[in-house]
């Protein structure tokens, strides 16, 4: 039914004018409507609109001529990612995702070129550093995807679509301790990336052991007692960890509950003093987490040093 739906573009598809174009009651495309028309098209205008079909490009190529016409259409409308009028509006979010729409016309070295302009034009340092509101972090999400190289260009489907991406490496893992272990087998095999660069080593082995404590803190701080919204409503199962605060009551409020910086302090000790200095792990399954987060800190520091110094020498 939905992709029915979504398919409903093709309805108010116009061949006279090859846009998008809103109907009267009595079937009738709307008159007057070109390409810069923004009356009837909520932030933004008809052309624009014309290119917003993820689910469909195959088809709205082919009505407009086929890849060979579109693929340099597509690159001009993409030159100037928030030029309006006849250029691209990515900006917003109905938008996001027609960077990557050259991938569909065979032109992925344009992809390419757009996703880069992207990069270097509507992401700027500074508290203006957007072109437009992030609205619930749509912005930020996409910049994201851009910056590891893939897009899901047609949310309706498990298909991603590809650009360069922006790193030399990345690895992504729910706890992030999978990139910890990569890095570890990076510098006992030597990887080239990291043979003769102590400062990339160091600020990579850096970022993944600052995440790894993030990462940790959140697992300690969402399993224990339930979750936080059970220790916030007061009906928490047995703790898996004892703070201080729960031996020393009259320290704290009558009815104080460990919150996330409580599970970060955990985290960071125990990567950083490889024990738990004031708070005691008592379920099993606590002790697992813990005895996981210190040996993957031990392997790292020791690892991540020694290879840099070497290179240093």
């Amino acid at each position: 039914m939905l992709q029915n739906r979504a398919n409903n573009w093709v309805n108010v598809f116009d061949s006279s004018t090859g846009l998008l174009t809103p109907k009267l009651e009595n079937g009738a495309f709307l008159s007057g409507i070109t390409p810069t028309t923004s009356a009837h098209y909520i932030e933004g205008d008809a052309y624009q609109y014309l290119w917003d079909v993820p689910n469909d490009y195959a088809g709205l190529f082919s009505l407009l001529g086929g890849n060979a016409k579109v693929a340099p259409e597509l690159e001009q409308f993409l030159s100037e990612p928030n030029g309006q009028g006849m250029f691209a509006f990515l900006a917003n979010e109905f938008g996001h995702g027609e960077q990557f729409a050259l991938d569909y016309a065979g032109d992925p070295a344009g992809t390419q070129q757009a996703v880069n302009n992207m990069r270097n034009s509507l992401y700027n340092p500074g508290p203006m550093g957007l072109a437009n509101n992030d609205d619930l972090g749509a912005m930020s999400a996409q910049y994201v995807w851009e910056m590891l190289g893939f897009y899901p260009e047609n949310p309706g489907s498990d298909t991603l679509v590809f650009a360069s991406p922006g790193f030399p490496k990345a690895v992504i893992t729910l706890a992030n301790l999978a990139a910890a272990i990569r890095l570890v087998v990076d510098i006992l095999t030597n990887n080239k990336l990291y043979a003769n660069n102590a400062g990339a080593l160091l600020a990579v082995g850096g970022v993944i052991w600052v995440t790894n404590i993030v990462a940790f803190a959140l697992w300690y701080w969402d399993l224990d007692r339930g979750g936080a919204a059970a220790r916030a409503n007061q009906s928490p199962r047995t703790p898996a960890f004892v703070f201080p605060e729960m031996q020393n009551p009259g320290y704290v409020p009558t009815n104080w509950v460990p919150r996330f910086i409580d599970y970060l302090f955990l985290g960071f000790w125990t990567a950083t003093a490889v024990s738990p200095t004031d708070t005691a792990a008592i379920k099993p399954w606590a002790k697992l987490l813990m005895m996981i987060e210190a040996a993957a800190s031990i392997a790292l520091f020791a690892l991540v040093l020694a290879r840099a110094i070497n290179i240093l020498k």
